[in-house]
């Protein structure tokens, strides 16, 4: 079983690591959440990986292994923990205050850092050495300014301070969930890190007695069971995401139309929302900031100036104002310049570039074309009407 848990393992790192590279590679902030989510899973690759190859007795072909991971790994709790927070609140921004969950990190990275510079590649070779003989002296080599084993406690002493802090947020969200949350996935990753936390837990309470079992047999019985628990949550883990094109392209929500089918979301798809939800909000910022001013405006940019992702606000213009992004930021812009036109004298005197430019066209052409099809008028016919009292069609 042991030899059979190395291949599985490595079957399940390479199908993580595919979803990681597609998480990570993804653009823009409205993907946040997928690259936080990468994160997490490079560093469950790393150690994966470090796992084989001490188990393998490869250390000593692969020394550039050994502990170079160990600040990493305290990446994984917190941003599991800011993903599933991102995944229940839909937030797609950091705070200021998401940096504190950086400073273990930091603070691992200052204490290995005297292993990293401070021993010379005799030094390191030589405890490499020793740990490819006896892979238990792991736990006792390798040391920055604290002992090695330190790092083994603290990581799991972060672990269930996260695993606290995560199930207690999904039993509160829980109460009041927002329609379209999938929640079997967050359900499901956050039993993995259950399991994860619970066999690193165990590798570091039974970990001493690995070389002699008939010290703890039970103990070596129960983590080899939760290590194969372990790597096939990781196996189904990479066989869902692939299967669901949502949680890798920055639709991690499973959405339902009206009737309570669900459907997946994608900008193509009208997604039926709550109006007064969304639309109070986005009214209010068109009309106060007035971003539809600016030039090559994009739905991406603006549903990251609201906190939205991008296929919630397409689903919104598509399902209830039933236009696309470019004819409803039109609008907004024709009815700028036909109120500048009405209240603001200096304004009849620009010319069609004038007009344009002031109103957030990127050219004449477009300005005329926007204009006409929402007027069915030119601007210049428009604005000769206005003197003879011809009223705002918009």
């Amino acid at each position: 079983m042991y030899y059979v848990n190395q291949w599985a393992l490595g079957g399940s790192l390479f199908l993580i690591s595919i979803i990681s590279l597609v998480l990570l590679v993804r653009g823009g902030k409205q993907h946040l959440p997928q690259k936080i989510l990468g994160v997490c899973f490079l560093g469950l690759i790393w150690y994966g990986i470090t796992y084989l190859v001490v188990s393998t007795g490869n250390l000593i072909n692969f020394p550039f292994v050994y502990r170079i991971g160990c600040p990493f790994y305290y990446l994984i709790p917190p941003c599991f923990y800011l993903y599933i927070q991102f995944s229940l609140k839909r937030k797609s921004h950091l705070r200021k205050a998401d940096g504190l969950h950086l400073i273990p990190f930091a603070l691992a990275l200052v204490d290995m850092s005297a292993y990293y510079f401070g021993m010379s590649a005799e030094e390191k070779m030589s405890e490499i050495w020793r740990v490819q003989k006896s892979p238990i002296l792991i736990f006792d080599t390798g040391a920055g300014f604290l002992p090695a084993i330190s790092h083994f406690y603290f990581r799991v002493l972060q672990s269930v301070i996260y695993l606290f802090l995560q199930w207690r947020l999904l039993i509160s969200a829980r109460k009041s969930l927002q329609e379209g949350v999938d929640w079997l996935w967050i359900v499901g990753l956050s039993l993995f890190e259950t399991l994860l936390y619970t066999g690193n837990l165990m590798m570091v309470v039974f970990g001493r007695h690995r070389e002699d079992l008939s010290q703890a047999p039970l103990a070596a019985r129960s983590f080899q069971f939760i290590a194969v628990l372990m790597i096939l949550s990781l196996a189904v883990i990479s066989y869902y995401m692939l299967f669901k094109p949502a949680l890798l392209y920055g639709q991690e929500f499973q959405l339902k139309e009206a009737g309570g089918k669900e459907i997946q979301a994608t900008r193509e798809v009208p997604v039926s929302l709550p109006k007064t939800e969304y639309c109070d909000m986005l009214e209010t910022y068109l009309l106060t900031e007035k971003p539809f001013l600016r030039k090559r405006l994009t739905l991406s940019e603006l549903a990251a100036e609201l906190d939205l992702p991008s296929y919630i606000l397409s689903g919104l213009l598509n399902h209830h104002y039933k236009q696309n992004f470019n004819d409803f930021i039109n609008d907004y812009r024709i009815r700028h310049v036909i109120n500048r036109m009405k209240n603001d004298p200096n304004w009849k005197a620009l010319s069609m570039e004038g007009l344009a430019q002031e109103c957030g066209f990127s050219s004449r052409t477009a300005f005329y074309a926007a204009f006409k099809k929402r007027i069915n008028s030119t601007p210049a016919a428009y604005m000769a009407g206005l003197g003879d009292g011809d009223q705002d069609r918009l």
